[in-house]
């Protein structure tokens, strides 16, 4: 009788195993941290259908939101910007509920993160050629430290991360030459050091075909897509 009792306790602990890897969870959240292309912004200024939202779309379908927001993200945002936001505890609200970012970190069961492009923008913009040459490596080095810094933070409440990486953004200006690429391969160590999921875009992002502003740095609604599909085709989702 206790052999019988016995088998019949595992079975019923198998098959509730099985259930629970079988029916997918409706319990998933995912936010989405970071500047303009965390939002979505499209090449005419507007804040429009992002890869974050296609890939909410996609949780959505397969495994159900609890949870997705892109609302702790801002166009201007820089690294400081995330960080300070952290230790703040920045909030927001989604319908009339107030959710603090700590406490959304703590519960996301996927955070992505794209950060940094203003930062260099910003350096880039109010210094010379000349000296740019000489203070290059300088400036992508403390963009990583940055970053570093910002990821081991976020891993203070959530691993689950991944960082978007950017493509060349300014393709015909010639004071960005090769500063995007720089700054591809210092993310793509960084997050190599940190164990997180990094996605690269430098050297596999089609601009031609998916800026169709050349006054703008954003993509296209397809090119998000395709970023969307980036994305997908790295995490274990």
């Amino acid at each position: 009788m206790k052999h019988i009792k016995l088998i019949f306790t595992i079975l019923t602990v198998i098959s509730i195993y099985c259930i629970y890897k079988l029916v997918p969870s409706n319990q998933l959240t995912y936010l989405a941290l970071g500047d303009s292309f965390a939002l979505g912004e499209n090449p005419y200024g507007e804040i429009s259908y992002g890869y974050s939202d296609y890939l909410a779309n996609y949780f959505d379908k397969n495994y159900k939101l609890k949870l997705y927001t892109k609302k702790f993200a801002n166009t201007e945002a820089r690294i400081k910007d995330i960080r300070q936001d952290i230790f703040l505890n920045k909030k927001i609200y989604i319908e009339e509920r107030s959710i603090g970012l700590k406490s959304a970190l703590r519960e996301a069961n996927i955070i992505t993160l794209s950060i940094g492009a203003n930062d260099l923008i910003s350096q880039v913009s109010t210094i010379s050629e000349i000296l740019l040459e000489r203070k290059t490596n300088e400036i992508i080095d403390g963009i990583g430290e940055n970053l570093k810094s910002l990821i081991q933070q976020i891993k203070k409440y959530n691993k689950e991360l991944v960082v978007i990486g950017y493509y060349n953004l300014y393709p015909n200006n010639k004071k960005y030459q090769g500063l995007f690429e720089k700054l591809d391969t210092k993310y793509h160590q960084i997050c190599n050091q940190e164990g997180i999921t990094y996605i690269s875009l430098y050297k596999d992002f089609p601009i031609e075909k998916y800026l169709p502003n050349p006054f703008d740095i954003h993509p296209s609604t397809e090119g998000y897509e395709y970023i969307y599909h980036k994305i997908l085709e790295n995490i274990k989702y």
